[in-house]
């Protein structure tokens, strides 16, 4: 029998560890409480599609903008109650997202053109949704949004596509290849435009070879070149003038049939878009599709224009029918996955730091014991080797003495020998 002292080293050892094992996990679990808080969407099984909803806040984040030396304040997608007098209306559940406050920006600033969907990241306000995505295929979005405004002040978004958690920001998912007309800015030569026929309830601005009359009821607001330029009007380099989008990053959803009428109910889900598109207005002939292996993903719709609303996202699935213009969902129908808690978002790494630590208090034990083992060998009692603590003889109020005396053990196998 291993004596006393050693039998109180190795448990204080365990005990050590697994009070280092415990403050550890107690701190991942308060770190991971909020993100845990975020659910991931899996497929209706009945539909094949995802459902998204505005009002649904345990299914998404919100993730604001930095401030900036021209704008100094925070914008973000914020959950507002309908309002009678002012605003969008007839959102599923009276609450919708919208990018607030709206101060008249885009992003990137007028003028300017998206080349690169991670130039969004420090600049766009952005939401996010995770899905699991258990059947493999081409998926395709539809939008419920409308304008912020009448005037065309804030309407439009980009739909993408990331691989993995929204941590990894870098692997993002491309869609399908299509075609495009080649465009080119509006003062760019040798463009002969002379300016563009803005239309109100579109925002399409049709480039022109030359200017109006006055009065002309089939181009009521002409923009001259110089002005056109300065919202960053393209123009189309000429007929038949085609380029490939192979990978395209984003999808543009600019401007709805219906005009600027603050109604989520007047186009209930919008399909139509423009790959990569960074014009004022989206071409409408693409559709936002994925080709998605099985696992995880996170779909991130960034703002191009503050004061655009946001309602809801129906993500058809490989086997999936468009949603029928009649569809209505109310508050708790995202399509949230049924799954364990060990594995949803969060836990999943809190389920992995208790397996680390108990792994660890495993391996402490382990030495441990052999350590003892070795101390109280029959080689060590033969030797006459006796272990102490030096502490212990010097500050005996703050540590035991410790000492490995294994004489009795050794002597009782002796006498049942």
């Amino acid at each position: 029998m291993k004596s006393f002292s050693a039998k109180m080293r190795l448990k204080r050892s365990i005990f050590f560890s697994f009070s280092i094992a415990a403050t550890l996990l107690s701190n991942k679990s308060s770190r991971f409480s909020v993100e845990a808080a975020k659910h991931q969407l899996c497929a209706d099984p009945h539909t094949g599609a995802y459902v998204g909803l505005a009002i649904d806040v345990d299914t998404y984040d919100s993730i604001p903008t930095p401030e900036s030396a021209v704008y100094n304040v925070t914008q973000k997608w914020a959950l507002v109650e309908e309002r009678d007098d002012d605003g969008p209306m007839n959102s599923f559940a009276g609450k919708f997202l919208q990018v607030e406050p709206d101060l008249g920006r885009s992003y990137p600033e007028k003028g300017q053109h998206l080349k690169r969907v991670d130039e969004l990241w420090q600049d766009s306000p952005y939401i996010s949704f995770e899905l699991f995505v258990a059947k493999a295929g081409w998926h395709t979005l539809f939008l419920r949004w409308t304008g912020g405004d009448t005037i065309g002040g804030g309407d439009s978004l980009y739909a993408t596509m990331w691989k993995g958690s929204i941590a990894k920001k870098h692997n993002v998912v491309t869609g399908q290849r299509t075609l495009k007309p080649i465009v080119v800015a509006i003062d760019s030569k040798p463009s002969t435009y002379a300016g563009c026929c803005y239309n109100v309830n579109s925002h399409a601005c049709p480039c022109r070879l030359e200017a109006p009359p006055a009065n002309d009821t089939e181009c009521p607001n002409f923009i001259a070149q110089h002005q056109a330029a300065h919202f960053g009007i393209k123009c189309p380099l000429g007929p038949g003038a085609l380029e490939f989008v192979r990978s395209p990053e984003w999808y543009l959803f600019a401007g709805q049939d219906v005009g600027n009428l603050e109604d989520f109910a007047t186009e209930p889900w919008d399909a139509t878009c423009e790959a990569d598109g960074s014009n004022t207005a989206d071409s409408g002939s693409d559709y936002a599709s994925w080709n998605l292996e099985k696992g995880l993903y996170t779909l991130t719709i960034f703002a191009r224009e503050d004061g655009t609303a946001f309602d809801g996202f129906y993500f058809a699935g490989p086997d999936s029918d468009a949603p029928h213009f009649r569809t209505v969902f109310a508050t708790g129908d995202s399509t949230i996955c049924n799954l364990p808690i060990a594995l949803e978002r969060g836990w999943v790494r809190v389920s992995l730091a208790i397996v680390a630590g108990l792994l660890s208090m495993l391996i402490v034990y382990v030495i441990g014991k052999q350590v003892v083992n070795r101390f109280c060998s029959e080689e060590n009692y033969q030797q006459g080797i006796v272990f102490s603590s030096s502490r212990s003889r010097t500050a005996t109020s703050m540590y035991d003495e410790l000492e490995f005396n294994c004489s009795s053990s050794v002597e009782s196998e002796k006498v049942l020998a």
